[in-house]
């Protein structure tokens, strides 16, 4: 007990040379943290989107002479990437307004808005895929159907199909995982500063 007594004592003396943080200055800090947070997000979904772009495109280029798509599937493509540039303006106006100056009760319903949409986002890129993924084995069993491998083929086709669906889910548990983590804890701080 004597030792935390010389601490108490010790942290007294000092206590004048830690610099003194206003409540604004955290304020502030918060504010910035999660308007980077926020442009990190959108930046990742702008690249993502440009990745998916070029994926489609070098696949549709190099499938054109062997497999034509059937029509809805075009349709639906250009539907998603409507969905995902939609997505993409969300994060942007997400980013407008939590960068912009606002009261703290403004900033804390932004911070909601953002993370419900991430979320929701993260869950229909995973769905969409996994659509995809299931689709083009629904579609290659045609092409192995009598082959006396087509049990083999089919199921080392699932497998890989889970296994991209999982590594999908990974990484973006881990990019949008943490980012959503980081503005998480800068939601509970800046609800504690309202709450005091």
């Amino acid at each position: 007990m004597d030792e935390l007594d010389k601490l108490k004592s010790h942290w007294k003396k000092n206590e004048e040379t830690f610099p003194k943080v206003s409540e604004g200055e955290i304020y502030a800090m918060l504010h910035k943290k999660s308007s980077s947070i926020v442009k990190w997000i959108l930046i990742i979904s702008i690249i993502e989107l440009m990745f998916w772009s070029v994926f489609t495109v070098s696949g549709s280029v190099v499938g054109t002479t062997e497999y034509k798509l059937p029509e809805i599937l075009t349709m639906l493509d250009y539907v998603n990437y409507a969905v995902l540039i939609t997505f993409i303006m969300l994060f942007y106006i997400n980013y407008r307004k939590i960068s912009s100056e606002k009261p703290v009760k403004e900033l804390l319903q932004n911070i909601i808005t953002t993370r419900r949409i991430v979320r929701v986002y993260m869950i229909y890129v995973v769905s969409v895929m996994s659509l995809a993924l299931a689709f083009a084995v629904f579609i290659s069993k045609k092409e192995y159907n009598d082959s006396p491998d087509s049990v083999a083929i089919m199921a080392t086709s699932i497998v890989i199909v889970l296994l991209i669906i999982g590594f999908v889910i990974l990484l973006y548990n881990v990019l949008y995982g943490r980012l959503l983590r980081k503005l998480s804890k800068n939601y509970n701080e800046l609800k504690k500063m309202k709450d005091a």
